[in-house]
C-alpha cells in the first residue's frame, strides 16, 4: 500500500514538473537577434582549402558497384565490351564500367553509396545476370537529391 502511494505521488510530481517546464518554454522564450563570433586558428582555413582542392582532383569516393563479368583469357576484353554494350541496351539508366586488373577484365555497374542501394538493383538484374554480386569499389560522386529534383522539374516544365 505504501509502495502504491509513493508511486502515485512520484507520477503526479512528474506531471506537475513537466507541465510547469512546458509553460515556461511556451510563454517566456522570445526569438532574439544576435551575433556569433567564431574564433579559430588560421590553419583551419588552410586545411579546409586543402580539403576542397583534394576533392576537386579526386572525383571518387568509397561505395559499391555490382560486378556482372569477370574473366581472363584471349577473348576476355572483347567479351567484356560485348557484355557492357548489351547491358547498356537493356538498362540504359545504369552506367557500366570496364576495368582491367591483370589478368582479369571486369564489368561493373552503377555508383551506389550504400550496399542497400546496390542490393536493390542486384535483385532487379539477377534474372539477366545470375552470377552478379555486389562489391566495394571507388565510385563516381552520385547526383545529389537537389540536382535530381531540378532535373525532374525541368522535364515536367519542358512541354508547353
Amino acid at each position: 500500500m505504501l509502495r502504491n502511494l509513493a508511486f502515485y505521488l512520484l507520477i503526479t510530481f512528474s506531471f506537475v514538473i513537466v507541465s510547469l517546464s512546458t509553460q515556461k518554454v511556451q510563454g517566456q522564450i522570445q526569438p532574439q537577434n544576435g551575433q556569433i563570433d567564431i574564433v579559430q586558428d588560421s590553419l583551419v582555413d588552410s586545411l579546409l582549402e586543402l580539403h576542397l582542392k583534394y576533392n576537386k582532383l579526386n572525383k571518387k569516393m568509397d561505395g559499391f558497384r555490382i560486378q556482372i563479368y569477370f574473366e581472363s583469357g584471349n577473348n576476355s576484353k572483347t567479351q567484356a565490351i560485348e557484355i557492357r554494350d548489351e547491358f547498356n541496351e537493356t538498362f540504359p539508366d545504369i552506367r557500366a564500367y570496364i576495368s582491367f586488373k591483370e589478368p582479369y577484365y571486369r564489368v561493373r555497374i552503377g555508383d551506389y553509396r550504400t550496399r542497400l542501394e546496390a542490393d536493390g538493383i542486384l535483385k532487379s538484374i539477377r534474372r539477366e545476370y545470375p552470377n552478379a554480386f555486389v562489391i566495394k569499389d571507388q565510385i563516381n560522386f552520385p547526383k545529389l537529391y537537389e540536382e535530381q529534383l531540378i532535373d525532374s522539374l525541368e522535364i515536367i516544365e519542358a512541354p508547353e
